[in-house]
């Protein structure tokens, strides 16, 4: 077998891929290449010329230049003819990067669930007089209640089916993930069905002396919050064909890349589950005697209030005897506002106390000042990452520790994140002293967080190097 040409990789794989890439945001003008004025959403971009590959349906689309499959060659001959490939009718756009607010419905439709359906648990079982029976006097029967109630469940229902149908924006339909929406799609709209059924029953026989009704309320009151929870705590993605955890092959490529995560240890999980439940069930508890129960009075003397005596020159009194209930609605907005701020307020208190918590846990004092911690810092080198049963004692600690903060300070250097004339007042520097000896001088940065006369502009300003 005769050897392949030198650069024969480069020639036919590397460059036919990179002027593809390159011709996506770069044309030729006056001899330059000049960026497209292209959006993102109409550029094939790495994202999509990388995931052609994980599939076999993608690796199918690729064709050389005569109209013949790759595939359909032998594999000893595949290699060979790479160079006439036609990359241009191989790649497509494999997700649409449209810039929406569709895309907070999508990415958070878990925060939407669990605020705005528990919102509605807690607003209808304490706003009877909204749908109770004309002639009842504002009084809802329990099983009444508890349907109204329920349907908190329909609404996170109809939270993630309008997720899952606008993530269809996103995704081509001709790639294979829309099969997993179509089939999360029409599990959720059963879902929906089961939800919402017993309303009807119960409406229909919402004067019957019998308690079928309240039974049914209450079972359905209990389906709506397992429903709840379950779209909650539980990733779209993983629901009706996990596509994280299942073994069928063709979730193989996401489990290997995009869903490829770094399991958490146990300690680690268990402080961020503790963390998340705290906020939660505080907020929850919070919220329902400050919030609902306080709006309980307002809902029930301001449902039905007609406005009498008004009359405006455009609209007489069409709108002004309504205004109670205007008045309402907004108080409805206002308080689901409320609603979603007391989740914030609680992760701020709990999020403080866990930090706090792990400060001192790792050593740290949450009232050391910043001044002090970078002096300590060569120290606390040494101490943390250098003073270990296993470290040989030939040099001397202050040397141990400048080749560690060097290379970070280099690193930074490479990266592009300091200049040449920052990383000057960054490095240790071997200097000679007066009697002729070498000696390590440390950076000034060190030095002069106890020198108010030494000032120094150590990091460029704002930048990520000072972050």
């Amino acid at each position: 077998m005769d050897p392949a040409p030198e650069g024969l990789y480069l020639r036919a794989v590397i460059k036919p891929l990179y002027r593809f890439i390159r011709d996506q945001g770069y044309e030729v003008q006056d001899g330059k290449y000049v960026r497209r004025e292209r959006d993102h959403e109409d550029i094939i971009g790495y994202d999509d010329v990388n995931q052609l590959f994980w599939y076999p349906e993608g690796i199918a689309r690729i064709m050389l230049t005569d109209k013949t499959r790759l595939i359909d060659l032998a594999p000893a001959q595949r290699f060979m003819k790479f160079d006439q490939v036609d990359w241009n009718r191989a790649f497509f756009k494999t997700y649409i990067e449209k810039r929406t607010f569709l895309q907070l419905l999508v990415h958070f439709n878990r925060i939407w669930v669990i605020h705005i359906s528990v919102f509605w648990f807690y607003t209808a079982w304490n706003s009877p007089s909204i749908y109770a029976p004309s002639g009842s006097s504002g009084v809802a029967s329990t099983a009444m209640r508890l349907s109204a109630s329920a349907l908190g469940g329909a609404v996170a229902t109809i939270i993630m089916i309008a997720a899952t149908l606008a993530e269809f924006m996103f995704i081509p339909t001709t790639w294979n993930n829309t099969s997993h929406l179509t089939r999360r799609l029409f599990f959720f709209i059963v879902i929906l069905g089961i939800v919402v059924a017993p309303t009807f029953y119960i409406i229909i026989n919402n004067k019957s002396k019998s308690s079928i009704p309240a039974i049914v309320g209450a079972v359905q009151l209990g389906i709506a919050v397992l429903v709840t929870i379950l779209f909650g705590v539980v990733p779209s993605g993983r629901m009706f064909g996990d596509r994280v955890a299942g073994k069928a092959r063709k979730y193989l490529a996401s489990q290997t890349f995009t869903a490829s995560y770094p399991s958490m240890p146990r300690s680690a999980r268990f402080a961020s589950v503790m963390l998340w439940f705290l906020i939660l069930s505080c907020k929850l508890v919070e919220s329902y005697f400050f919030l609902t129960l306080s709006f309980k009075p307002s809902i029930k003397a301001m449902t039905g209030m007609i406005i009498q005596g008004c009359r405006d020159q455009l609209f007489g009194n069409a709108l002004c005897q309504h205004q109670a209930n205007f008045a309402l609605a907004i108080m409805f907005v206002m308080d689901l506002v409320l609603f979603f701020l007391d989740t914030f307020l609680w992760y701020v208190i709990w999020n403080t106390v866990f930090s706090i918590c792990r400060s001192f846990a790792l050593g740290m004092s949450m009232w050391t000042s910043w001044k002090l911690l970078f002096t300590r810092l060569p120290k606390r080198i040494y101490g943390k990452l250098l003073a270990t049963e296993q470290i040989t004692v030939k040099y001397k600690p202050k040397i141990l520790v400048s080749q560690i903060w060097n290379a970070i300070i280099i690193s930074m250097y490479r990266e592009h994140l300091l200049s040449i004339d920052h990383v000057k007042k960054l490095l240790y520097q071997q200097v000679t002293s007066e009697s002729g000896q070498r000696a390590l001088r440390a950076p000034l940065f060190f030095t002069s967080q106890d020198d108010r006369g030494l000032k120094g502009d150590f990091f460029p300003t704002h930048s990520e190097a000072e972050r």
